[in-house]
């Protein structure tokens, strides 16, 4: 009864999620704390473009964000390949 599925990740939930967990205010804060720039959190953000693998690395190593955690918030699948 009323079994109701997870809400489906994004990626702006979980660079909303980064962002609270270092109590960042800006996509700008979280660019220079990814070492990025600007532009390419806010096209993570609209999914312009897929999480790449050495952004999952960074948020890995360097926030300690568990890699199944990235994808279960980003709602991105694994997929191998290119």
């Amino acid at each position: 009864m009323g079994s109701e599925s997870p809400e489906r990740g994004t990626v702006a939930k979980l660079l909303d999620f980064v962002k609270a967990e270092r109590g960042l205010m800006s996509d700008a804060e979280l660019a220079r704390e990814m070492g990025c720039d600007t532009a390419y959190v806010c096209n993570l953000r609209k999914e312009r473009i897929a999480l790449s693998s050495n952004t999952i690395l960074n948020l890995h190593i360097n926030f300690g964000i568990g890699v199944q955690e990235i994808f279960d918030r980003s709602g991105q699948q694994f997929r191998w390949g290119k």
